[in-house]
Protein backbone atom coordinates (compact mmCIF):
# COMPACT_ATOMS: atom_id res chain seq x y z
CA UNK A 1 0.00 0.00 0.00
CA UNK A 2 1.24 3.21 -1.15
CA UNK A 3 1.87 6.24 1.08
CA UNK A 4 -1.74 7.72 2.51
CA UNK A 5 -2.80 11.27 1.68
CA UNK A 6 -2.98 13.57 4.61
CA UNK A 7 -7.02 15.05 4.85
CA UNK A 8 -8.83 16.73 7.68
CA UNK A 9 -12.50 17.37 8.01
CA UNK A 10 -13.61 20.25 10.18
CA UNK A 11 -16.04 19.88 12.78
CA UNK A 12 -16.59 17.22 15.09
CA UNK A 13 -19.67 18.14 17.49
CA UNK A 14 -22.06 15.39 17.99
CA UNK A 15 -24.88 15.54 20.59
CA UNK A 16 -26.80 18.75 20.64
CA UNK A 17 -25.04 20.43 18.27
CA UNK A 18 -24.42 16.97 15.91
CA UNK A 19 -21.97 17.92 12.71
CA UNK A 20 -21.53 15.76 9.74
CA UNK A 21 -17.69 15.41 10.70
CA UNK A 22 -17.42 12.35 11.99
CA UNK A 23 -19.68 10.67 8.89
CA UNK A 24 -17.96 12.69 6.45
CA UNK A 25 -14.52 10.94 7.67
CA UNK A 26 -16.55 7.50 7.71
CA UNK A 27 -16.76 8.18 3.87
CA UNK A 28 -13.03 8.11 3.18
CA UNK A 29 -10.90 5.41 2.56
CA UNK A 30 -8.35 4.67 5.41
CA UNK A 31 -6.58 2.69 2.89
CA UNK A 32 -5.88 5.46 0.51
CA UNK A 33 -6.16 8.83 2.92
CA UNK A 34 -4.69 9.16 6.62
CA UNK A 35 -8.02 11.25 8.16
CA UNK A 36 -7.23 13.76 10.65
CA UNK A 37 -10.03 15.13 12.78
CA UNK A 38 -10.44 19.37 13.62
CA UNK A 39 -11.95 20.01 16.62
CA UNK A 40 -12.82 23.83 17.59
CA UNK A 41 -14.14 22.78 21.31
CA UNK A 42 -12.15 19.93 23.49
CA UNK A 43 -16.39 18.45 23.70
CA UNK A 44 -16.77 17.92 20.26
CA UNK A 45 -17.56 14.00 21.01
CA UNK A 46 -17.58 13.01 16.77
CA UNK A 47 -13.51 12.72 17.46
CA UNK A 48 -14.48 9.49 19.94
CA UNK A 49 -16.22 7.44 17.18
CA UNK A 50 -14.34 4.23 16.67
CA UNK A 51 -12.36 3.97 13.62
CA UNK A 52 -13.06 7.45 11.70
CA UNK A 53 -10.21 8.91 12.11
CA UNK A 54 -6.46 8.53 12.72
CA UNK A 55 -5.80 11.93 14.74
CA UNK A 56 -7.73 14.58 16.05
CA UNK A 57 -6.19 18.49 16.78
CA UNK A 58 -7.32 21.09 18.55
CA UNK A 59 -7.84 24.87 17.42
CA UNK A 60 -9.56 28.35 17.90
CA UNK A 61 -13.10 28.48 17.86
CA UNK A 62 -14.57 28.93 13.80
CA UNK A 63 -15.53 32.56 14.88
CA UNK A 64 -12.16 33.69 16.19
CA UNK A 65 -9.36 35.15 13.96
CA UNK A 66 -7.04 32.74 15.32
CA UNK A 67 -8.68 30.05 13.86
CA UNK A 68 -7.44 30.90 9.88
CA UNK A 69 -3.78 31.31 11.47
CA UNK A 70 -3.80 28.12 13.62
CA UNK A 71 -5.32 26.38 10.39
CA UNK A 72 -2.64 27.25 8.52
CA UNK A 73 -0.13 25.84 10.58
CA UNK A 74 -1.77 22.65 10.44
CA UNK A 75 -2.26 22.73 7.40
CA UNK A 76 1.81 22.69 7.19
CA UNK A 77 2.79 20.70 9.51
CA UNK A 78 0.81 18.09 9.16
CA UNK A 79 1.20 18.34 5.28
CA UNK A 80 -2.20 18.34 4.17
CA UNK A 81 -3.72 18.03 1.34
CA UNK A 82 -7.17 18.90 1.75
CA UNK A 83 -9.49 19.89 3.88
CA UNK A 84 -13.21 19.13 4.04
CA UNK A 85 -15.86 20.82 5.94
CA UNK A 86 -17.69 19.04 8.71
CA UNK A 87 -20.55 21.66 8.97
CA UNK A 88 -22.36 24.38 7.53
CA UNK A 89 -20.52 26.52 9.77
CA UNK A 90 -17.29 25.17 8.68
CA UNK A 91 -17.90 25.60 5.30
CA UNK A 92 -18.99 29.00 5.76
CA UNK A 93 -15.32 29.37 7.94
CA UNK A 94 -13.31 27.61 5.17
CA UNK A 95 -15.15 30.08 2.69
CA UNK A 96 -13.85 33.47 4.01
CA UNK A 97 -10.51 31.52 4.90
CA UNK A 98 -10.19 30.15 1.59
CA UNK A 99 -8.00 33.66 0.14
CA UNK A 100 -5.98 33.32 2.87
CA UNK A 101 -5.24 29.95 3.36
CA UNK A 102 -4.31 29.98 -1.16
CA UNK A 103 -0.48 30.01 -0.07
CA UNK A 104 -0.50 26.70 1.36
CA UNK A 105 -1.64 25.30 -1.91
CA UNK A 106 -3.77 23.18 0.30
CA UNK A 107 -7.39 21.60 -1.64
CA UNK A 108 -10.63 23.65 -0.41
CA UNK A 109 -14.12 23.33 -1.75
CA UNK A 110 -14.55 25.74 -4.77
CA UNK A 111 -16.99 28.19 -2.51
CA UNK A 112 -16.42 31.72 -3.25
CA UNK A 113 -17.13 33.82 -0.03
CA UNK A 114 -19.57 36.18 -2.27
CA UNK A 115 -21.94 32.85 -2.94
CA UNK A 116 -22.40 32.99 0.94
CA UNK A 117 -25.11 35.76 1.14
CA UNK A 118 -27.38 33.86 -1.56
CA UNK A 119 -27.97 31.44 1.38
CA UNK A 120 -28.57 34.59 4.00
CA UNK A 121 -32.10 34.57 5.78
CA UNK A 122 -32.76 38.16 3.68
CA UNK A 123 -31.48 36.61 0.24
CA UNK A 124 -33.08 32.93 0.13
CA UNK A 125 -35.89 33.83 -1.56
CA UNK A 126 -34.95 36.31 -3.83
CA UNK A 127 -32.07 33.86 -4.89
CA UNK A 128 -34.49 31.01 -5.30
CA UNK A 129 -36.95 33.25 -6.93
CA UNK A 130 -34.00 34.04 -9.60
CA UNK A 131 -33.44 29.95 -10.06
CA UNK A 132 -37.38 29.44 -10.25
CA UNK A 133 -37.47 27.60 -7.23
CA UNK A 134 -41.06 28.25 -5.19
CA UNK A 135 -39.70 29.11 -0.97
CA UNK A 136 -42.19 28.20 1.69
CA UNK A 137 -44.01 30.75 3.64
CA UNK A 138 -41.37 33.20 5.53
CA UNK A 139 -40.47 36.21 7.62
CA UNK A 140 -37.55 37.41 8.84
CA UNK A 141 -38.27 38.62 12.51
CA UNK A 142 -36.98 41.76 13.88
CA UNK A 143 -33.58 42.06 16.38
CA UNK A 144 -36.17 42.37 19.32
CA UNK A 145 -39.73 40.20 19.14
CA UNK A 146 -41.88 40.40 21.97
CA UNK A 147 -44.49 37.55 22.22
CA UNK A 148 -47.04 39.59 19.78
CA UNK A 149 -44.39 39.41 17.40
CA UNK A 150 -45.77 35.55 16.80
CA UNK A 151 -49.82 36.51 17.44
CA UNK A 152 -50.96 36.30 13.94
CA UNK A 153 -49.12 32.79 13.40
CA UNK A 154 -51.95 30.12 13.07
CA UNK A 155 -50.25 27.36 11.94
CA UNK A 156 -46.90 25.78 14.54
CA UNK A 157 -45.02 24.46 15.17
CA UNK A 158 -42.96 27.02 13.11
CA UNK A 159 -38.92 26.36 12.10
CA UNK A 160 -36.95 29.57 12.68
CA UNK A 161 -33.59 29.67 11.29
CA UNK A 162 -30.16 31.42 12.45
CA UNK A 163 -28.18 33.78 10.45
CA UNK A 164 -25.26 30.84 10.82
CA UNK A 165 -27.50 28.40 9.99
CA UNK A 166 -29.00 27.16 13.62
CA UNK A 167 -32.06 25.57 13.28
CA UNK A 168 -35.14 25.65 16.06
CA UNK A 169 -38.37 24.56 15.77
CA UNK A 170 -41.15 26.04 18.06
CA UNK A 171 -44.43 24.64 18.82
CA UNK A 172 -46.38 28.38 20.40
CA UNK A 173 -45.16 31.71 20.87
CA UNK A 174 -42.71 30.67 24.07
CA UNK A 175 -40.88 28.45 22.27
CA UNK A 176 -40.47 30.78 19.27
CA UNK A 177 -39.54 33.72 21.60
CA UNK A 178 -36.78 31.72 23.23
CA UNK A 179 -35.51 30.33 20.09
CA UNK A 180 -35.59 33.65 18.54
CA UNK A 181 -33.27 34.45 21.46
CA UNK A 182 -31.20 31.59 21.24
CA UNK A 183 -30.53 32.07 17.40
CA UNK A 184 -30.10 35.47 17.61
CA UNK A 185 -26.52 35.29 19.25
CA UNK A 186 -25.53 33.76 15.66
CA UNK A 187 -26.20 37.01 14.20
CA UNK A 188 -28.86 39.97 13.53
CA UNK A 189 -31.45 37.89 10.66
CA UNK A 190 -33.64 35.13 12.28
CA UNK A 191 -35.97 33.61 9.50
CA UNK A 192 -38.90 32.31 10.40
CA UNK A 193 -40.71 29.72 8.66
CA UNK A 194 -44.51 28.07 8.31
CA UNK A 195 -44.94 24.73 6.70
CA UNK A 196 -46.15 20.98 7.61
CA UNK A 197 -42.49 20.29 9.72
CA UNK A 198 -43.93 16.69 8.83
CA UNK A 199 -43.23 16.83 5.14
CA UNK A 200 -39.60 17.69 5.08
CA UNK A 201 -37.27 16.54 1.81
CA UNK A 202 -33.56 17.00 1.71
CA UNK A 203 -31.22 17.12 -1.16
CA UNK A 204 -27.52 16.87 -1.16
CA UNK A 205 -25.29 17.43 -3.95
CA UNK A 206 -21.20 18.24 -5.02
CA UNK A 207 -21.23 21.41 -7.24
CA UNK A 208 -18.07 22.40 -9.64
CA UNK A 209 -16.65 25.61 -9.76
CA UNK A 210 -18.40 26.30 -12.73
CA UNK A 211 -21.72 25.30 -11.52
CA UNK A 212 -22.22 21.89 -12.89
CA UNK A 213 -24.04 18.76 -10.28
CA UNK A 214 -21.18 15.88 -9.92
CA UNK A 215 -23.43 13.74 -7.91
CA UNK A 216 -26.19 14.01 -5.63
CA UNK A 217 -28.89 12.46 -2.93
CA UNK A 218 -32.60 12.92 -2.26
CA UNK A 219 -34.33 11.57 0.64
CA UNK A 220 -37.72 11.94 2.78
CA UNK A 221 -37.14 13.19 6.48
CA UNK A 222 -38.71 10.16 8.49
CA UNK A 223 -37.93 11.85 11.57
CA UNK A 224 -36.40 14.54 13.07
CA UNK A 225 -35.21 16.45 16.10
CA UNK A 226 -36.40 19.87 17.54
CA UNK A 227 -33.37 21.43 16.22
CA UNK A 228 -34.79 19.94 12.41
CA UNK A 229 -31.82 17.30 12.52
CA UNK A 230 -32.84 14.27 10.50
CA UNK A 231 -31.99 11.26 12.60
CA UNK A 232 -34.17 8.79 10.39
CA UNK A 233 -34.05 9.58 6.61
CA UNK A 234 -34.91 7.21 3.12
CA UNK A 235 -33.53 7.94 -0.32
CA UNK A 236 -35.71 8.65 -3.20
CA UNK A 237 -35.70 8.74 -6.62
CA UNK A 238 -36.83 12.61 -7.35
CA UNK A 239 -35.33 13.77 -10.05
CA UNK A 240 -37.71 16.93 -10.02
CA UNK A 241 -36.39 17.49 -6.40
CA UNK A 242 -32.91 17.39 -7.48
CA UNK A 243 -32.81 19.48 -10.86
CA UNK A 244 -34.61 22.21 -8.56
CA UNK A 245 -31.70 21.85 -6.13
CA UNK A 246 -28.85 21.84 -9.30
CA UNK A 247 -30.85 25.03 -10.77
CA UNK A 248 -30.46 26.80 -7.49
CA UNK A 249 -26.65 25.89 -6.99
CA UNK A 250 -26.39 27.31 -10.28
CA UNK A 251 -27.86 30.13 -9.96
CA UNK A 252 -26.78 31.34 -6.13
CA UNK A 253 -23.44 30.48 -7.48
CA UNK A 254 -22.69 27.89 -4.86
CA UNK A 255 -19.97 25.03 -4.77
CA UNK A 256 -18.65 21.93 -3.05
CA UNK A 257 -21.10 20.00 -1.44
CA UNK A 258 -24.24 21.67 -0.67
CA UNK A 259 -27.82 20.60 1.13
CA UNK A 260 -31.01 21.64 0.49
CA UNK A 261 -34.12 21.44 3.05
CA UNK A 262 -37.76 21.33 0.92
CA UNK A 263 -40.93 20.89 1.95
CA UNK A 264 -44.32 19.75 -0.35
CA UNK A 265 -47.91 21.04 0.30
CA UNK A 266 -49.81 20.26 -2.58
CA UNK A 267 -47.12 18.45 -4.60
CA UNK A 268 -45.67 20.75 -5.11
CA UNK A 269 -41.93 21.67 -3.81
CA UNK A 270 -41.09 24.52 -1.88
CA UNK A 271 -37.66 25.54 -0.67
CA UNK A 272 -36.95 26.19 2.86
CA UNK A 273 -33.59 26.14 3.37
CA UNK A 274 -29.87 25.53 1.72
CA UNK A 275 -26.59 25.33 3.10
CA UNK A 276 -23.05 24.54 2.41
CA UNK A 277 -21.52 21.38 3.49
CA UNK A 278 -22.68 17.95 3.82
CA UNK A 279 -25.65 16.57 5.79
CA UNK A 280 -25.86 14.39 8.55
CA UNK A 281 -27.01 11.47 6.59
CA UNK A 282 -23.87 11.23 4.15
CA UNK A 283 -22.98 7.98 5.33
CA UNK A 284 -26.38 6.54 3.28
CA UNK A 285 -24.25 6.82 0.11
CA UNK A 286 -21.93 4.06 1.10
CA UNK A 287 -24.75 1.64 0.10
CA UNK A 288 -24.80 2.58 -3.44
CA UNK A 289 -24.18 5.11 -5.68
CA UNK A 290 -21.37 7.73 -5.90
CA UNK A 291 -19.52 8.73 -2.78
CA UNK A 292 -19.83 12.47 -2.67
CA UNK A 293 -17.01 13.16 -0.26
CA UNK A 294 -14.95 11.57 -2.95
CA UNK A 295 -15.94 13.35 -5.48
CA UNK A 296 -16.10 17.00 -3.09
CA UNK A 297 -12.67 15.76 -2.40
CA UNK A 298 -11.57 15.41 -5.70
CA UNK A 299 -12.86 18.74 -6.67
CA UNK A 300 -11.01 20.49 -3.97
CA UNK A 301 -7.56 18.72 -5.17
CA UNK A 302 -8.42 20.47 -8.51
CA UNK A 303 -9.38 17.14 -10.47
CA UNK A 304 -11.17 17.02 -13.26
CA UNK A 305 -14.98 15.86 -12.49
CA UNK A 306 -17.64 14.42 -15.17
CA UNK A 307 -20.55 16.06 -14.87
CA UNK A 308 -24.18 15.37 -16.93
CA UNK A 309 -27.52 16.68 -16.90
CA UNK A 310 -28.71 13.25 -15.20
CA UNK A 311 -25.78 13.29 -13.16
CA UNK A 312 -25.33 9.96 -10.48
CA UNK A 313 -27.47 9.70 -7.50
CA UNK A 314 -28.03 7.56 -4.52
CA UNK A 315 -30.15 5.01 -5.56
CA UNK A 316 -33.48 4.10 -3.11
CA UNK A 317 -33.54 0.96 -0.85
CA UNK A 318 -31.82 1.59 2.18
CA UNK A 319 -32.52 3.47 5.37
CA UNK A 320 -30.27 5.69 7.41
CA UNK A 321 -30.86 5.84 11.04
CA UNK A 322 -28.73 8.26 13.55
CA UNK A 323 -29.11 6.77 17.11
CA UNK A 324 -26.21 6.45 19.24
CA UNK A 325 -24.12 5.12 16.24
CA UNK A 326 -25.14 5.95 12.30
CA UNK A 327 -26.52 3.13 10.93
CA UNK A 328 -27.05 2.10 7.31
CA UNK A 329 -30.15 -0.37 6.57
CA UNK A 330 -31.22 -1.98 3.36
CA UNK A 331 -34.92 -2.08 2.87
CA UNK A 332 -35.58 -4.43 -0.41
CA UNK A 333 -34.88 -7.71 0.02
CA UNK A 334 -33.33 -9.81 -2.20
Amino acid sequence: MGERMNIAVVGLADGPEAEAGASVLACLDPKRYRRLGVMCDPNESGAMRPGVLDRSLLLPALDENAFERALGHAIESEDLRAVLPGSARAAVALAEAREGLAATGVGLAPLERSALKACSADELVRTARRGGVATASSAVLPQTPTLASFAEIVRWPVLMIGARGGLRRAGDAWEALRAQTALAEEGDAVRLCTFDTEAVWEVSLVITGSGAAVCGAAVRVLASDDRQRPWMVVPVDDRNLLRSAARLARGAGLAGPVHFLYTREAGVASLVDVRAGFPLWVEVSLAGGPNPVECALSGALGESLATRPDFPCTPPGVLFSQTAEDHVVQTNAD
